[in-house]
């Protein structure tokens, strides 16, 4: 009886350890993942008014969907709004 609560024991310890271990990856991808995030942001196209002659560059950057297959950018100029379509399949996992 003594040899099943060993096994028992060292199972959920075992257990255990793999649980601390997953945490532990799990906040460093996270912590990877706020600093990826802090990056692209600060290149990413500032939300402003521009003056006459002024001009900005930056990426434009959308949240996946996974129930879209196309977004649309709309840029104010003036009066006049142009609408840029993105569009396109998803890859197939």
């Amino acid at each position: 009886m003594k040899g099943a609560s060993d096994a028992a024991l060292e199972a959920a310890v075992t257990t255990r350890r793999t649980d601390t271990t997953n945490r532990r990856l799990q906040e460093a991808s996270e912590q990877k993942t706020v600093a990826q995030i802090t990056k692209l942001k600060e290149k990413g196209l500032p939300a402003r008014e521009l003056e006459p002659g002024e001009s900005v560059k930056g990426l434009v950057f959308f949240y996946p969907s996974s129930s879209k297959d196309a977004v649309e950018l709309s840029v104010p100029v003036g009066d006049i709004t142009f609408v840029i379509p993105f569009s396109g399949s998803k890859a197939k996992k």
